[in-house]
């Protein structure tokens, strides 16, 4: 698996969404990196806003349910990110992630 896809595809299942958890840090810089890049456009960048609104804000889909109420939360903000990742340039994405890794050799 390329590295692209090991950073954009992660929670296909409960075991991928764990390691999506342990990537975590890596992904929010690769998020921060590519807000900041002028080749992403500007409806990509409106979604990773758009998620943190929404963890501080939650319209509660589910409600009243334990638990299940939080799910709702989670997967919305998991598919605004996955949209995020759709609508960028692979390239771009590519770039980054490759100066992120040369980063974490250091």
């Amino acid at each position: 698996m390329s590295r692209l896809n090991r950073w954009t595809r992660y929670a296909q299942s409960p075991a991928q969404a764990v390691r999506f958890l342990y990537h975590l840090p890596r992904t929010l810089a690769l998020i921060g990196r590519l807000m900041r890049d002028p080749r992403v456009g500007i409806h990509a960048k409106l979604l990773p806003p758009l998620a943190a609104l929404y963890v501080v804000y939650p319209l509660d889909i589910v409600k009243d349910i334990p638990f299940v109420g939080f799910i709702d939360d989670i997967v919305i903000v998991y598919y605004l990110m996955k949209t995020f990742f759709r609508l960028c340039p692979p390239e771009v994405i590519q770039e980054h992630v490759q100066i992120l890794s040369r980063k974490e050799k250091k």
